[in-house]
């Protein structure tokens, strides 16, 4: 399959400048993953050279669109949780969502000491509604709620990592 782009050539005459645009054929080279001896080879701007599987090509495309994905749905993944912690800012005192090695965790600080059973209920809830939902799927998030204790004493349930907190 061929394809065409634009390449500009620009050339000056007397004081005048002359625009040409000019086509560059383009090549679409089809692939196929089952290909397991054939190599690909990739030559950069710079100079460096990147010889990889097709496996690994399609590996390194696929990480790519899920970065990308996940990027989309973390932001709205924080939105979520933004309007569930609104609707239930007379039982919080704080959140957070902290990234761990391998999925993030939502710490809600409860408002009081004493265990709150409908909090703990609504997260359980919260919990499996973000597990199921096909918008999240690049996303493994887990919830935990601890009582009203000082913020120290709340950093233990958080990773040295970055810290994401609810900002009322």
């Amino acid at each position: 399959m061929l394809s065409y782009g634009l390449r500009e050539c620009n050339v000056e005459q007397g004081e005048r400048k002359i625009t040409a645009t000019a086509q560059k054929p383009h090549t679409t080279i089809t692939l196929f993953e089952n290909d397991i001896e054939q190599r690909l080879q990739f030559v950069c701007d710079d100079h460096d050279r990147f010889i990889v599987t097709i496996k690994e090509a399609i590996d390194a495309c696929r990480a790519n669109s899920d970065q990308l994905g996940f990027k989309v749905q973390f932001e709205d993944l924080l939105a979520f949780l933004s309007t569930w912690l609104e609707s239930r800012h007379g039982q919080i005192r704080s959140a957070k969502v902290t990234i761990r090695e391998t999925d993030l965790l939502f710490v809600v600080m409860q408002k009081h000491v004493p265990f709150d059973q409908k909090l703990s209920e609504d997260l359980t809830v919260l919990d499996i509604e973000v597990a199921n939902a096909a918008r999240f799927n690049l996303i493994r998030l887990n919830v935990l709620a601890i009582p009203a204790v000082s913020e120290a004493s709340a950093s233990a349930f958080l990773s040295s990592g970055q810290v994401l907190a609810y900002a009322k």
